[in-house]
């Protein structure tokens, strides 16, 4: 099989090279580019097998490159890798006609699977137009829409009808389980049961299906009877009963025709995230859940504001208490949308990590941002939310000793984390001292000998370094450098910028723009 490679990083393209030749040698990587304008010359040129791109990359997209692409000749076959699982995403490349999307970071056994996925295509591609293939089971023809496979045609109607006694083209429902993080361990516990269950309750002839690109299950059976009666036996008889014992998160979608398998598991993936407010034990009824009214969800500035103060005081018990307010802040009574809640935590945790950077926080290193952003934009559960600031709060041990040196050296840190945070404001070794409950003598004193330097010097040496990366990295105008960095004039600035550079901050902008 001749496979071409478009990713913009040059480390996950030798990755994918080494693990597809430990995979299978016969494997042939005919090419690889870095952007999809170029990707989209070397796919034409090479005329590969299979196409493994990446969504985002500069000067042209993966799936822009898949569009143009299409318009010149037929597709070969694609596996998507994203670092995103936005049903936005899915959905292009459904209508695209991608193979399998998987998302980053990317499990051997994940590509694996899609890998033989795209042979057995291939090989039934080569068949005959007019050729049926052979399905041994009614599981093997839902893998086969699920995964593109299989297309409708009349002829494979007939078949189906007569060997399975199913309408490709009937009303059928889907339940949607995520598992989550707990996947391997849940579909061994939970799914056999209730699998079990459905077939007693809802319907004999439901079948289940791997959806490992999402962490879950599906179950599909035909919508016999009225769908708003299935949803409350579901809710009522099975539900509640595997919510108390189970992981477990599910979502249920009614759809027409077989062809529209791979589409609807989509879409109800795109809504899972509303079991953050909702809670694993109410089931995400598409369209339904499209219908809630949600409130207006305001930002809680004040509890931010209180885990600055606890990580600049180095007081773990209070950071512990504003991390607990900020979670149940949204448990209130009212119903916020999902996305608003998780931009909430991208806020909050940003803000975390800054302050630990701005502290000079030797944890600091373990704490990137990237991750955790990439995490809760994935997040389904307020489980999983919850996780990530566990993890975040276990990277920050501040521990407060009662050794008489190590208070003056937590009274000089706290100082300094004062600084950073408000030396914007033109703030004075006196309002610091009056925060500390200390004299500014001896502030003044345990700080220049604690530091190396006095309190001013070390402020104007601050504010320098900060107007330094405002020069560099932003066009603001000299006055508005100036009162970003707590300067009242901009001639003021000029004058200090001088005195701790030599240089002119116009004269420091040119040198290194």
């Amino acid at each position: 099989m001749k496979i071409v490679i478009v990713e913009d990083e040059i480390r996950i393209r030798e990755g994918l090279m080494k693990l597809l030749e430990r995979i299978d040698q016969n494997y042939q990587v005919v090419g690889e580019a870095e952007n999809g304008k170029a990707g989209l010359e070397l796919i034409l040129d090479s005329k590969p097998d299979l196409v493994i791109t990446d969504v985002q990359m500069p000067i042209m997209d993966g799936l822009e490159m898949l569009r143009c692409l299409q318009e010149k000749q037929p597709l070969p076959k694609v596996i998507i890798l994203s670092a995103y699982s936005e049903f936005s995403y899915a959905q292009q490349a459904i209508k695209l006609g991608v193979s399998e999307y998987l998302i980053k970071p990317i499990m051997v056994n994940e590509l694996t699977q899609a890998l033989r996925m795209v042979e057995q295509q291939l090989k039934t591609k080569g068949k005959k137009k007019e050729e049926l293939p052979e399905l041994d089971t009614l599981g093997e023809l839902l893998t086969g829409f699920q995964v593109g496979r299989l297309k409708y045609s009349e002829a494979l109607e007939s078949y189906v009808r007569s060997k399975f006694s199913v309408e490709i083209q009937g009303n059928y429902i889907m339940i949607l389980a995520y598992l989550g993080d707990h996947y391997e361990e849940e579909r061994k516990r939970t799914i056999p049961a209730l699998t079990a269950l459905l077939k007693d309750t809802i319907s004999k002839k439901c079948q289940i299906l791997d959806f490992l690109v999402f962490k879950s299950c599906l179950f599909i059976f035909p919508c016999e009877g009225e769908e708003a009666v299935l949803v409350k036996r579901f809710q009522k008889t099975i539900l509640t009963r595997i919510c108390n014992d189970s992981m477990a998160s599910f979502g249920w979608i009614r759809f027409t025709g077989l062809s529209q398998l791979a589409e609807s598991a989509a879409t109800l993936q795109g809504c899972m995230d509303w079991c953050i407010p909702l809670g694993n034990g109410v089931i995400i009824h598409y369209p339904r859940i499209k219908q809630l009214q949600t409130s207006p969800l305001s930002y809680p500035v004040d509890i931010e504001n209180q885990m600055k103060t606890a990580i600049c005081m180095a007081n773990p018990t209070k950071l512990q208490e504003t991390f607990r307010d900020f979670q149940s802040y949204f448990r209130k009574g009212a119903l916020y949308d999902p996305k608003k809640i998780k931009e909430s935590y991208l806020r909050f945790i940003w803000s975390v990590i800054n302050v630990a950077k701005e502290l000079d926080l030797s944890v600091y290193s373990s704490l990137e941002q990237q991750p955790f952003i990439e995490r809760i934009m994935r997040a389904v559960t307020e489980k999983e939310l919850e996780s990530i600031m566990r993890e975040i709060l276990t990277l920050l041990p501040l521990e407060i000793s009662n050794d008489e040196k190590n208070q003056m050296r937590l009274i000089v840190r706290k100082a300094k984390g004062l600084i950073h945070e408000f030396y914007a404001r033109g703030i004075t070794l006196d309002e610091i001292a009056e925060k500390l409950k200390v004299t500014p003598e001896y502030l003044g004193s345990q700080f220049h000998k604690e530091v190396g330097i006095t309190f001013s010097a070390y402020i104007k040496e601050y504010r320098i370094q900060k107007a330094k990366k405002l020069l560099i990295g932003t066009e603001l105008k000299l006055y508005e450098i100036a009162e970003k960095v707590g300067y009242s004039t901009p001639k003021y600035f000029s004058k200090i910028f001088k005195e701790v550079t030599g240089q002119l901050p116009a004269d420091y902008r040119k040198l290194n723009k």
